[in-house]
């Protein structure tokens, strides 16, 4: 049972397939805004709307993670379009990326397995819990920067352990030596004596790596720190050499080796940053002239340290208004329990035992002092984020791994291989709402309005697509794969066909009568390049289909395709509509099929502005 992994192996196989089969669900803008979208602007040239975060003037976000993801998956793509071996679409610039999230995300898996190694743990059960688990499935696939966190922060947990390995089995030595008090507290003196012939600096060299880890969660969100606290004060704390000393002289001889990693680290993410803002001039240090002036005059301007601008930006109470003031207690009464309900249960439950001051029942299986790393590198960030107004979910995906780490073997089924049916019923109704449902119509519509952008028109008519989004998330424009025409081409085509020119409108939640309004300024206005035509599209929630079967003299709204399934929790459906669509009966809900009821619902529709007059 202990080394079975063939559920392991079976959810990984899943993992990957599903990443590969396009999963349609769209958790938040970041997996696109962060990430994919400002790097197929610099690699691929595709218009895109690069995020505030990466404005050149204050940049919040480092580049060299985006870089290393998207990036480089965009420049694999890049070199095989140009040697023709596949086509550049939208289902490829979504897809490639997150199958180097799906890559980084097995070191997780390599960690925990390294970490139950070191720990005498069930690997086979910690593994098929993670494996198993909504997070890691959906989340952990996308390309957020709380995904590169939770990669980095269990790297970190399992270096620590890996470098601190002697505490725990010198303690699980003298645990297992006899249950009287006394005759164990002689026996750990003795395990301790004869340790200390033993090498206990299990460092082994990761000191630089454990650095590395370090400044790249850092650049990658600052809040990092707040994961990686418990974790580099036990690393930190523990006495390495064989001399006796209190706790800050530990600290102090340990933090000394971090320091030419930390060094390094720093310069290279500062310099690439910097490179990337235009805010370095490389060409002004190539000379020894050149570097004194630069050292001397212009040192601090030059460079681009993100991480403040981050922390500068985030401090400031006004500026997290913008994105939605929670309560103090959000983190652990919905996110906590929406992203790890089962688990959560069960550390509730344990710390319940524990201040009734009975025995938990939960650490029959390991040690107190691995129970108490584990818990407090689970508890210690969810406190610090719960001081931050400002609480999303997607904050508390790293501290997945520790609680898997607490409690996977309490969400197995006894004497058997799988998960207990509440783990699964949770998981699998998650990956459906979360990794289908959520917005999922959008990016299917970027597909399509991709393909119709970029196809030449049947009469050979150059059009000015504009495109409006309404009551969706952020549309990731670099999914249109559309590049921008220089101007002066559309003056010189010098007999060839004109390329097509797209305008997007984001216009989130507003209201109906704005919506409308823009629409018909749209409408209206003249084209101001000739000889295109106009064409206006308009995606929204099939929910508000009411909203477009409004009777109009200058133009009606024409659905053009629907885009199933899709959920907008702003906007949800109601269960039986009555409404009529005067200008087109057909669309009435009354006069629907049954798969158009559902359609009705659950889709995205694109609707194209048309003439006033009534369209059968």
């Amino acid at each position: 049972m202990m080394g079975d992994y063939r559920t392991w192996y079976a959810l990984v196989t899943i993992r990957i397939l599903w990443c590969i089969l396009l999963q349609t669900g769209y958790i938040h803008p970041d997996e696109f805004f962060q990430n994919p979208e400002p790097m197929a602007g610099d690699i691929l040239g595709y218009k895109v709307q690069k995020p505030w975060e990466f404005n050149t003037s204050f940049p919040c976000r480092s580049a060299v993670l985006p870089y290393l993801t998207s990036g480089v998956a965009f420049k694999i793509l890049k070199f095989l379009n140009e040697q023709d071996v596949l086509n550049m679409t939208s289902a490829m610039l979504v897809t490639l990326p997150r199958l180097v999230m799906v890559f980084l995300s097995l070191t997780m898996d390599y960690s925990i397995y390294k970490m139950c190694k070191i720990l005498n743990f069930n690997s086979a059960a910690c593994l098929t819990i993670f494996a198993s688990s909504f997070v890691t499935l959906v989340f952990y696939t996308r390309t957020l920067s709380n995904s590169i966190e939770s990669v980095l922060f269990s790297i970190l947990l399992m270096l620590v352990i890996e470098t601190r390995k002697t505490y725990f089995t010198t303690e699980e030595k003298a645990s297992t030596k006899d249950s009287n008090e006394k005759i164990k507290k002689q026996r750990t003196e003795q395990i301790e004596d004869d340790d200390k012939t033993m090498v206990l600096n299990d460092s082994g060299g990761k000191s630089m790596q454990i650095a590395v880890v370090l400044i790249a969660g850092f650049f990658n969100r600052p809040t990092f720190a707040f994961f990686a606290l418990v974790p580099m004060l036990f690393w930190l704390s523990i006495n390495t050499s064989n001399s006796k000393s209190n706790i800050l002289t530990n600290i102090l001889s340990n933090g000394v080796q971090l320091l030419p990693g930390i060094f390094i680290s720093i310069i290279i993410f500062v310099v690439v940053d910097s490179r990337y803002y235009g805010s370095l001039d490389t060409s002004s240090i190539c000379c020894m002239h050149s570097l004194v002036d630069f050292l001397s005059t212009n040192f601090m301007q030059n460079l681009t340290i993100t991480p403040l601008n981050f922390l500068h930006y985030n401090l400031d109470s006004s500026n997290l208004e913008e994105h939605g003031i929670h309560p103090h207690i959000t983190h652990l009464v919905v996110n906590a329990p929406l992203l790890f309900l089962p688990l959560m249960v069960c550390f509730a439950s344990e710390v319940v035992a524990i201040f009734l001051g009975g025995e938990s029942g939960w650490g029959n299986n390991s040690l107190p002092a691995i129970r108490s790393f584990f818990q407090l590198s689970f508890f210690t960030p969810l406190l610090l984020l719960s001081f931050f107004p400002h609480q999303e979910s997607r904050f508390l995906i790293p501290l997945l791994v520790p609680l898997v780490m607490l409690y996977s073997g309490y969400v197995m089924s006894s004497n058997s291989l799988e998960p207990n049916m509440p783990w699964i019923v949770w998981n699998l109704l998650a990956c459906v709402i979360f990794g289908v449902l959520h917005q999922g119509g959008l990016i299917p519509c970027l597909g399509h309005l991709s393909h119709a952008v970029t196809k030449p028109d049947v009469d050979y008519h150059p059009v000015h697509y504009h495109i409006v989004f309404y009551h969706t998330y952020m549309p990731p424009e670099h999914l249109l794969a559309y590049k921008e025409p220089i101007f002066s081409e559309l003056n010189q085509a010098n007999g060839k066909r004109l390329p097509n020119i797209v305008t997007v409108y984001d216009l989130a939640g507003t209201d109906r009568m704005t919506m409308h309004n823009i629409v018909e300024k749209l409408y209206e206005e003249v084209e101001s390049y000739e000889p295109y035509i106009k064409e206006i599209l308009i995606a929204s929630p099939s929910s508000l289909d009411l909203q477009f079967c409004r009777t109009h003299i200058k133009f009606n709204f024409k659905l053009e395709k629907q885009f199933t399934p899709h959920i907008s929790t702003e906007d949800l459906p109601e269960l039986f509509p009555t409404y009529n669509c005067v200008n087109y009966p057909a669309r009435s809900y009354v006069n629907l099929s049954t798969m158009g009821k559902y359609r009705a619902l659950f889709s995205l529709n694109l609707y194209k502005v048309v003439p006033g007059a009534v369209v059968d």
